[in-house]
């Protein structure tokens, strides 16, 4: 490492760029999850829509019901998830703001 990259490193102005950074990644981390677990409720919806549609099995049925019910459940999950982490988001920026 020469003496040009240490200054960076050590350069006060970078430190506060690389943790914006990060917590950009973070954020879009956090996105990526909720839309994973938005893409897993839809699916489950789906397969339970198309198990009701397709069979009259009282089994069948049911699975069907579940399937839907828990896409109901898996999206309630996702946001309140979302919601928090977005929020725990902004209250480190707000603490990191009033620090400087």
């Amino acid at each position: 490492m020469n003496i040009d990259e240490t200054e960076i490193l050590l350069d006060p102005r970078e430190t506060h760029r690389s943790e914006v950074m990060a917590l950009g990644r973070t954020v879009m981390a956090n996105e990526r999850t909720f839309l994973a677990f938005f893409r897993m409720a839809l699916g489950l919806a789906a397969a339970g829509g198309g198990i009701l549609q397709i069979w009259e099995h009282p089994f069948l049925r049911g699975l069907g019901i579940t399937f839907i019910a828990a896409s109901v459940i898996i999206t309630a999950m996702g946001v309140s998830r979302y919601l928090r982490r977005k929020k725990s988001f902004e209250q480190v920026v707000a603490l990191h703001a009033s620090e400087r």
